[in-house]
């Protein structure tokens, strides 16, 4: 990889980054995932159906995971997507070579424009970059 300034950084834009947000989405179906295999577990062990509150709550819970906190998050994603695109970076590795990616919190140049994915070894060494320059950034009173 292409060696980077060492504490090359960008402005980024408020808010959250595509790649908090991506972790939500993944925690987010995760959960969905649990519940569904809860309630498949209630159903097929108990002969309760859905004359007991226990089941219905649980349905209710996948019912709104997936069917109302699934597409908000979803369409949070997307918008932050556009503006992060906008401003010519993005938080997400491995995800559009086309733009910067950077460090949302610091602005910390991960990998330049035009440069290859990283692999993950070069992520876990962009990660250690990053706690550095978190230090450094400390250390100045700055962050």
């Amino acid at each position: 990889m292409e060696a980077i300034d060492e504490w090359e950084t960008i402005r980024t834009v408020s808010g959250p980054s595509v790649l908090a947000v991506f972790r939500a989405t993944m925690a987010n179906f995760a959960l969905a995932f649990v519940l569904t295999l809860v309630f498949t577990a209630v159903q097929l062990t108990t002969d309760v159906g859905f004359s007991s509150p226990g089941p219905v709550v649980l349905f209710v819970l996948i019912f709104l995971q997936l069917g109302l906190i699934a597409p908000l998050i979803h369409y949070t994603n997307a918008h932050l997507l556009k503006r992060e695109l906008a401003a010519g970076y993005t938080t997400l590795f491995g995800e559009f070579p086309a733009v910067v990616q950077a460090d949302k919190r610091t602005g910390l140049v991960i990998r330049r424009i035009g440069q290859k994915v990283l692999n993950p070894e070069e992520r876990a060494e962009q990660r250690g970059r990053i706690a550095e320059y978190r230090k450094h950034l400390s250390a100045a009173g700055g962050f």
